[in-house]
């Protein structure tokens, strides 16, 4: 059985650690109330749940190697925000 579960707040510019399992799929990113969140699809059977850390960069600004793009949102005012994974 799978289950879609909410994350965040994510914090502009600032690296954001939580407990993710591991072979979640990230289906969604979204402003909600002026907070950036993603929703993950998540098989219940993956107990495998380490601490995964994330980032959200604006268009245009510089990331480093060690993160993947994982989703898009624009926010109210129109600024779009890109959240990252780190993977090593």
């Amino acid at each position: 059985m799978k289950k879609i579960y909410k994350y965040g707040p994510m914090y502009i510019g600032l690296e954001t650690q939580m407990p993710v399992p591991a072979f979640a799929n990230i289906i969604h990113v979204a402003n909600q109330k002026g907070e950036i969140h993603f929703w993950a699809e998540v098989d219940e059977q993956d107990i495998n749940c380490p601490t995964r850390i994330f980032k959200v960069v604006g268009t245009g600004q510089s990331y480093s190697d060690e993160y993947v793009p994982l989703g898009t949102v624009q926010d109210s005012l129109g600024f779009v925000w890109h959240l990252l994974g780190k993977t090593k």
